[in-house]
């Protein structure tokens, strides 16, 4: 359900994953720690994606209101 819309972005490579490890996380009735490590391991991939974006170099690059004296 998630990975159709994205499925020709780049960002589906992690959010289709996400998706399923958040919902397995969600629906088990057991709660082990070792179950949080794929998420967190796909969170901090999809975040370095992010970051590491050509968008996110463009809101880099706009001049910050702030340091405006």
């Amino acid at each position: 359900m998630l990975a159709w819309p994205l499925r020709r972005s780049l960002h589906a490579v992690w959010v289709g994953p996400l998706g399923v490890v958040t919902t397995r996380l969600v629906l088990d009735p057991v709660r082990y720690p070792w179950y949080w490590l794929a998420l967190e391991t796909i969170a901090l991939l999809g975040a370095a994606e992010f970051l590491t974006s050509d968008l996110f170099a463009v809101l880099r690059r706009r001049p910050s209101y702030s340091s405006r004296g």
